[in-house]
């Protein structure tokens, strides 16, 4: 519904530029859906002619101020202010003679058993952590007993039947984190436990896996002086930045409501694992998921790349900064992997990605029926049929279209006498009645209304309104069809903005 509500709005964009004489090449953003947009406490551009055709005041969710500043300014993490430590706490009296009477295992235990209220009871009545950790028999996985609060006095993590957090205050424990259960009774564990964002206050990182389902979720909690908090914001708060080239760059894959708009405090991972580094050298460390290819029954009948996913500290919250995906295998992947880098800003990607798609010899014609029976001679352990190396029509639709992008790109960066060259050669080699001359048409109503014009958004809206008209024809080599996830639960899906996604 939300894909359907956004080519809607978008169709209604009329973008003008600001000079005639010479383009304003930026990037616009798009309209997700009719209730959710960009919000006015960012610096993302709206343009202004949106506003004459929606009323931009009654579909702009709010945005936390705080998020909202750090989403557009650069964070100094030379200066950061480290929290200040609390007065040490008394714990109770260790007695170790005290003897666990809890399960063993989840197993043994009795239905609707409640660990936390038993562990909290043995503790507060002086039962020696140290034993109760040998008697449950849990490793560094699921026990820690660490300073989390900056008192110098040690917190201590179970993890079992959900994750509990204990804490001393005036000689008692108290549970001040409880994360009940959502996958495997024992598989919310604790990957880590650093200072990740320079506070002086550690992270817990923590991870959960559902039952067989190749999913993994990631959390991240930090005490702020008063409790701890989740450093991963639902999605549904911050689903505006997700309209922006960045966010939209992001979420190209088919990530919509998985990463970047879970409802939950996590992160979401497929067939993952994580790791933990300072990437970029700035002295704070990222959350990186390497998401790998998950096995059939769980990706379904589906093309698939295995991604990393790098989550960073902002200043607020470790949010989804970049995405990075393997080759493409299809030559319609390379072409959805040039229109996101042209999103980006990455024009000499984007260029080497659409002439891949032109001249490759190494990238395969997409046929479901094809994928399907190389799946099928896997499973049944018989000769796996050979990709096909090229389909023809899809062959000329997509070749045809690359040379419209390298226009777009040669455009934008100012080289009017090779966008020459290659219209012509677009023209030429898809004259009406081929396969591909939707895209050379509409290479040519972009052409001459920027001919006429010189104006760049002018020219983008006139080949949107080309897409808006024929997107049947257009988008099914792209990877749009009428098959839901024809081309895979990975392929992005086309709107008529994203034909020519400038201003």
């Amino acid at each position: 519904m939300i894909k359907k509500i956004s080519t809607f709005l978008l169709c209604l964009i009329t973008v003008v530029c600001a000079s005639c004489s010479t383009p304003q090449i930026t990037q616009v953003v798009s309209l997700p859906s009719a209730s959710a947009t960009l919000p006015s406490n960012t610096d993302t551009p709206i343009p202004s002619s949106i506003a004459s055709v929606v009323d931009i005041s009654t579909i702009i969710p709010t945005l936390n101020p705080a998020l909202a500043k750090v989403l557009t300014a650069t964070p100094n993490f030379q200066n950061i202010v480290t929290r200040t430590p609390l007065s040490p706490q008394k714990c109770p009296e260790v007695n170790n003679s005290i003897v666990p009477e809890i399960p063993k295992s989840y197993i043994e235990a009795p239905p609707h058993y409640a660990y936390s209220e038993a562990i909290l009871d043995y503790l507060n009545a002086g039962g020696s952590p140290k034993v109760l950790q040998n008697y449950l028999s849990l490793d560094s996985r699921y026990w820690a007993e660490k300073d989390l609060t900056g008192d110098s006095v040690s917190e201590i993590l179970v993890s079992i039947i959900g994750l509990n957090i204990f804490m001393c205050e005036a000689g008692q424990y108290t549970n001040i984190l409880y994360l009940p259960l959502e996958g495997d009774p024992m598989a919310l564990a604790l990957l880590a436990i650093q200072d990740m964002n320079l506070d002086g206050i550690p992270e817990m990182v923590l991870e959960d896996e559902i039952f067989s389902a190749g999913v993994r979720m990631y959390k991240i909690y930090e005490w702020d002086g008063k409790e701890f908090q989740s450093l991963i914001w639902p999605g549904a708060e911050f689903y505006a930045w997700f309209s922006t080239p960045h966010g939209r760059g992001l979420s190209w894959y088919g990530n919509w409501g998985t990463n970047s708009l879970s409802p939950f405090n996590e992160i979401d991972g497929i067939a993952s694992t994580a790791s933990i580094e300072d990437t970029d050298g700035n002295g704070t460390k990222e959350l990186i998921i390497h998401n790998q290819v998950p096995p059939e029954r769980h990706r379904g009948i589906s093309p698939w790349r295995a991604t990393t996913d790098v989550y960073k500290w902002n200043g607020v919250i470790f949010m989804w900064y970049q995405v990075e995906i393997e080759p493409p295998i299809y030559r319609f992947e390379a072409v959805q992997d040039g229109d996101r880098m042209s999103l980006l800003g990455e024009y000499e990607e984007a260029l080497a990605s659409y002439q891949d798609v032109i001249s490759s010899d190494t990238l395969y014609g997409w046929s479901l029926e094809n994928y399907e029976q190389q799946l099928y001679a896997l499973n049944q352990f018989t000769p796996t049929p050979t990709p096909i190396p090229v389909i023809q029509d899809e062959y000329d639709n997509l070749v045809a279209y690359a040379h419209y992008r390298i226009i777009l790109l040669q455009i934008i960066q100012g080289d009017s006498v090779s966008a020459q060259a290659t219209y012509k050669t677009l023209q030429e080699k898809f004259p009406d009645g081929t396969q591909g001359h939707r895209f050379a048409q509409m290479a040519a109503e972009f052409w001459q209304e920027y001919q006429f014009s010189q104006s760049l958004s002018e020219a983008c809206l006139t080949a949107i309104n080309y897409a808006e008209e024929y997107q049947n024809e257009i988008f099914a080599y792209l990877g749009n069809t009428e098959e839901d996830n024809s081309h895979g639960s990975q392929s992005h899906y086309y709107t008529p903005w994203d034909m020519c996604p400038f201003e």
